[in-house]
């Protein structure tokens, strides 16, 4: 993994990422379609990941942060058969 490090242009990529997760977690938490608990789980994932940046635990953060994210794809699926349950009636 060192050796594919490329520095700046990673950081930026992960905390634009991270910043792009919290703004759909909110819009999914405002959605009643998805539920409270996807957009919860989303935050999680989103404030876990920025953990990536505490020493000594952030690699262990980032890396445990996928374990809610799992969850997450889960939950949307559902919150998107609910949807498409939906427009067919």
């Amino acid at each position: 993994m060192l050796a594919t490090f490329q520095g700046t242009s990673f950081h930026v990529s992960y905390v634009l990422l991270s910043l792009a997760t919290l703004i759909l977690s909110i819009l999914m938490l405002m959605n009643r379609m998805f539920g409270k608990a996807t957009g919860t789980a989303r935050i999680l994932v989103a404030v876990m990941g920025l953990g990536f940046y505490i020493p000594q635990i952030g690699l262990f953060l980032s890396i445990v942060s996928l374990i809610p994210g799992t969850a997450w794809y889960v939950l949307v699926v559902r919150g998107l058969l609910k949807m498409s349950k939906s427009n067919q009636s």
